[in-house]
């Protein structure tokens, strides 16, 4: 499904995704190779695995994608979409590697205590990870594991 959505002040269109069938694929493609590894079907155990492994980190990855205005992400909603571009734009100087420390499973606190014992500009960055709220996107995993009951 299209919806009209602009991205940092321009007039396009971008399509609306939602993070849990996306999810699955996902879930589905690990279950898959997990399967075809071990010589037979690994059922519902190979997408808890998934779940597990790499459900924090995809959707962290997912949310840098929402707020940088790449792709909606129908959970995350309109007034985070694109925020990162709107507030500080890309050419932050700090942005990419607040970014990069962000998809690597990195906190708040840990984020902070690199960019001080780096002399950096702790205000800068701590301004980055407000609007990167890095907690927001923990979404609920349960429901991957009853879309899985297809």
């Amino acid at each position: 499904m299209r919806a009209p959505l602009s991205r940092a002040g321009e007039n396009s269109e971008v399509l609306a995704r939602s993070l849990y069938e996306a999810s699955y694929i996902e879930a589905l493609a690990y279950k898959w190779i997990r399967s075809e590894q071990a010589g037979r079907d690994l059922g519902e155990g190979a997408i808890a695995e998934w779940l597990r492994r790499h459900w924090k980190g995809w959707c962290r990855e997912r949310w840098i994608e929402h707020l940088r205005g790449e792709v909606f992400w129908k959970e995350f909603g309109r007034g985070a979409f694109g925020a990162l571009e709107r507030v500080c734009g890309d050419s932050h100087p700090l942005l990419s590697e607040v970014l990069d420390r962000v998809r690597h499973g990195c906190e708040n606190l840990d984020i902070i205590l690199w960019a001080t014992e780096s002399g950096l500009d702790v205000s800068a960055v701590i301004d980055i990870l407000v609007i990167v709220d890095v907690n927001r996107p923990r979404l609920d995993r349960s429901s991957l594991m009853a879309e899985s009951a297809f």
